[in-house]
């Protein structure tokens, strides 16, 4: 989230990114080659977009050991299911997910949704999201799908 709403999609140096990664104690290595959030290319690092994780195999499924995966691997993974308009697909994927009654989820696709500049397809995919939210949790509760 802070990386969106610092550089948005620009590519920026990877010493850049080191020093943002570091404020804010994460490990720049594992952004880019083991979650895939950020793509390095030479010396610029760059967001993933959404539309290239969503291809990544078990995207936002729990891990071998059975922790939930992170938010933002849940949200894009979602918004995959939204672009193909597959509102049991994201039901079903939320229930099983080990996230379906995290508040803290909603929070981060609001705050997603709101730095994102409009026109943004990630940004339209959050809010579709937050538009369908009662119905997905509900949903996932139940175990049922639309």
């Amino acid at each position: 989230m802070v990386w969106k709403w610092s550089y948005a999609d620009a590519k920026v140096s990877a010493d850049e990114s080191f020093k943002l990664s570091q404020a804010l104690g994460l490990n720049t290595d594992r952004l880019w080659d083991r979650t895939g959030v950020l793509e390095k290319s030479g010396e610029n690092v760059q967001a993933t977009p959404v539309a290239k994780r969503s291809k990544i195999k078990n995207l936002g499924e729990s891990s071998a050991d059975g922790a939930p995966a992170s938010l933002i691997d849940v949200l894009h993974r979602m918004c995959a299911f939204r672009e193909k308009s597959d509102t049991d697909g994201m039901a079903e994927f939320l229930g099983r997910s080990g996230h379906g009654n995290n508040h803290s989820l909603w929070l981060v696709a609001q705050a997603i949704s709101e730095i994102l500049p409009d026109g943004d397809k990630e940004k339209q995919l959050m809010q579709g999201l937050l538009n369908q939210k009662d119905g997905l949790e509900e949903a996932a509760r139940q175990g049922r799908l639309f």
